[in-house]
């Protein structure tokens, strides 16, 4: 072996390989910032020793973990110097390491593709969780190699760089868009002003918008920070207001709270609001309310921190208690302070409704707060609009399965059956009272009920229908659809057969048919009872599906629009 020209000859492979690697860069999309990104080192294996220089050679000075994370500060060859804590530093193998690249300010990204996948990690051998259409926007939130993580609908997830190309953050500050209001059911967002482009996203009946400009029919919007192009016919402005209601108003709880320019932890704070302070409720997207605050300033602010007014109607004036010993409460909430406690019958005019709950006010002049589960309303016409029932005593059960300690099953994502069910079940009770319909839930919130109260509701209140509502679980992954159980069929059938034909229109997914189940609350109910099992969220697809707002929207529709059907029947 020629000792003596080994060295050369690897010096010019060096060089070789230096002009291979700065000829053939990579295609990959760049992700500009303003401030140059960080590097962090996160350890793969259960025991990695730091050494104090680069090479085995080198003592060690201590070890770090599996999944710890390091700042880079340089690099030699294949060893990292990452920066521990204690302000000292060391060096690693590369080779035990993976690199994750920190965004120093929020980044977009928009996706280029149709269907793009979103992944539970940086590798096409991660879990597919959901999907980023194409036109839609989502934070970056780090970059792993030829991987970005993205956090879009209120969830995070991995995306393949090379279908995602970079995205402006924000609109100038100076350039003032009116507001609109969806007045369709369900409205298509498409990418172009037209009816044969492709559709980027859905909105929901009564969500806000911002008419950024319009050409031809057609409106371009932003929601979410995202935008894309509407049917003008489906969509009024905000100048043109109702007569009947004004807006709704809230009043900030918490010391200092945060508004941010989307509806999640993750968006960019742009302002704060005291303690005190009314706002105005233009919209609302899962925990979170659109606000307008400040002389016209627009954001999104947790709801946990508003506590929401009434919208002014012409329509119920008062309530009426159904049960003896009703608790009357300083808040809206059910840990809130007694005041007093109401009789069955007793009438109270309404000052405001928070939620599910309406500010009532005592005869001696103070108010109080009612959950709306627990009482009927009056009007001063007696007419409602849309579908009613008869005032004839008839009433509806509406179950949200689960509850408290009992979390029903936890999605492959890691949603809880306990919150959908009981997401699913308000919107299903508030349209049926929006509709006057006599509906009671059995539960409100995180609560635990047992399978024999929830069938005494039922029993008690001579129940005309009740609906349990639920989720799907099964051990193969691929397992989809909706089903609906009846136990009797002189007693059930004719409800779940109603409930679900109704469904079956309005989702599009696989149809499971009505079915008997031997369940309890169905069972051992004497009344006619149906239980749903709304979506799988064994499934990743699926659950993804069944937690978006459209579909809530939908489904609910679907249930109320079939109890109405059955109970007037």
């Amino acid at each position: 072996m020629n000792v003596k020209g080994a060295w050369p000859l690897r010096k010019k492979c060096f060089l070789i390989v230096l002009l291979l690697s700065l000829l053939f860069t990579s295609t990959a999309p760049v992700f500009h910032s303003a401030q140059a990104d960080t590097q962090y080192a996160v350890i793969k294996q259960d025991k990695v020793n730091v050494r104090t220089g680069p090479g085995l050679i080198y003592p060690v000075m201590k070890s770090v973990r599996y999944g710890e994370k390091y700042p880079i500060v340089a690099r030699k060859g294949d060893w990292v110097k990452i920066q521990l804590k204690q302000g000292s530093s060391g060096w690693v193998a590369d080779w035990l390491l993976s690199v994750e690249t920190e965004l120093q300010k929020k980044d977009y990204v928009v996706s280029t593709t149709t269907g793009l996948r979103i992944r539970s990690g940086p590798g096409t051998n991660y879990k597919v969780v959901g999907q980023f259409p194409k036109g839609e926007k989502a934070h970056v939130l780090t970059k792993q190699g030829k991987w970005v993580k993205i956090f879009y609908n209120g969830r995070q997830g991995w995306v393949s760089s090379a279908y995602v190309a970079p995205a402006a953050s924000k609109t100038p500050s100076n350039q003032k868009h009116s507001l609109g209001t969806v007045t369709a059911t369900i409205l298509n967002v498409r990418s172009k002003p037209n009816a044969q482009s492709s559709i980027t996203g859905k909105l929901t009946k009564n969500m806000k918008v911002e008419i950024i400009s319009e050409q031809g029919n057609w409106y371009k919007i932003r929601y979410n920070n995202v935008t894309g192009w509407v049917s003008k016919q489906y969509i009024t402005k905000a100048a043109a207001k109702s007569s009947s209601t004004s807006p709704q108003k809230g009043r900030i709880t918490a010391s200092s709270l945060n508004v941010r320019s989307g509806p999640s932890l993750h968006s960019k704070i742009v302002g704060t609001i005291k303690k005190g302070t009314e706002v105005e409720i233009i919209g609302a997207n899962g925990d979170w309310y659109q606000i307008r605050y400040a002389k016209n300033k627009i954001g999104w602010a947790s709801k946990r921190y508003i506590e929401a007014g009434s919208k002014k109607t012409n329509g119920a004036q008062s309530v009426v208690l159904l049960y003896d010993g009703t608790n009357l409460r300083s808040a809206p909430s059910t840990s809130a302070k007694i005041v007093q406690r109401g009789n069955k019958g007793q009438t109270f005019p309404i000052v405001g409704i928070y939620n599910n709950w309406y500010k009532i006010q005592l005869r001696n002049g103070q108010t109080a707060y009612v959950a709306s589960w627990v009482v009927t309303t009056t009007s001063e016409n007696n007419s409602n609009k849309g579908t009613s029932i008869p005032s004839n005593g008839k009433k509806v059960i509406i179950d949200p399965g689960h509850g408290g300690y009992d979390s029903g099953t936890i999605g492959v994502r890691g949603t809880l059956e306990k919150h959908l069910t009981l997401k699913t079940a308000k919107l299903v009770y508030n349209k049926l009272k929006r509709a006057g319909v006599n509906a009671v839930l059995t539960r409100s919130d995180d609560t635990y009920i047992s399978l024999q109260s929830r069938v005494g509701i039922s029993v008690k209140n001579n129940a005309n229908a009740f609906v349990s509502i639920h989720y799907n679980s099964s051990i193969i992954p691929s397992a989809n659809g909706i089903t609906t159980f009846y136990y009797n069929s002189a007693k059930d059938k004719a409800l779940a057969n109603v409930i679900h034909k109704e469904m079956v229109r309005h989702v599009n997914l696989r149809n499971r048919a009505v079915q008997f189940g031997n369940y309890f609350v169905l069972r051992e109910n004497k009344r006619p009872a149906a239980l749903l099992e709304l979506g799988f969220l064994s499934n990743p697809m699926e659950e993804w599906t069944v937690s978006t707002n459209a579909y809530q929207e939908k489904i609910s529709q679907a249930i109320y629009k079939a109890v109405v059907k059955y109970v007037n029947s």
